[in-house]
């Protein structure tokens, strides 16, 4: 996947001001976000430079209503690919942007900002040392057959 200059500045724009988006407002027939637009389960996929160097990911985040996160994931760094846990905290404004603190099983804690675009999420990890972009996917809900 190859991000970009005009993608990472389209996303730093949202980020640094979602009225860009759509004005001050949401437009007509819109809400802005609430406590029912992140809980549930996310599939997502991450690609980044970090203290290791290069790395890819992709996992499932769940959000609960209550501000928590809980993550597995597989990374791949310098050609090994590891599974990884970790929960966290996040909090969302009515503007549709936030931000999440992750914590590694091994204490290590990551903070990103991110946007709600209905069913997709754009994060950027915030943490001095890291570039990271991730998007997230909304995984459907499936109903139990009557």
């Amino acid at each position: 996947m190859n991000i970009s200059k005009l993608n990472v500045l389209g996303l730093v724009a949202l980020l640094s001001c979602p009225a860009l988006a759509w004005g001050a407002e949401p437009p007509t027939g819109r809400s802005a976000c609430g406590e029912r637009s992140l809980p549930g389960r996310w599939a997502f996929r991450a690609q980044g430079t970090g203290p290791f160097g290069d790395f890819i990911a992709i996992g499932v985040q769940t959000f609960d209503s209550f501000g928590h996160l809980e993550v597995r994931e597989f990374i791949t760094v310098g050609g090994m690919t590891m599974e990884s846990r970790m929960g966290g905290t996040y909090e969302l404004s009515p503007d549709c942007t936030g931000t999440m603190t992750t914590v590694f099983e091994n204490g290590m804690a990551g903070t990103l900002a991110f946007v709600v675009a209905g069913d997709r999420i754009y994060a950027l990890e915030t943490d001095p040392g890291v570039s990271l972009l991730i998007e997230f996917t909304r995984i459907p809900s499936v109903g139990l057959a009557h």
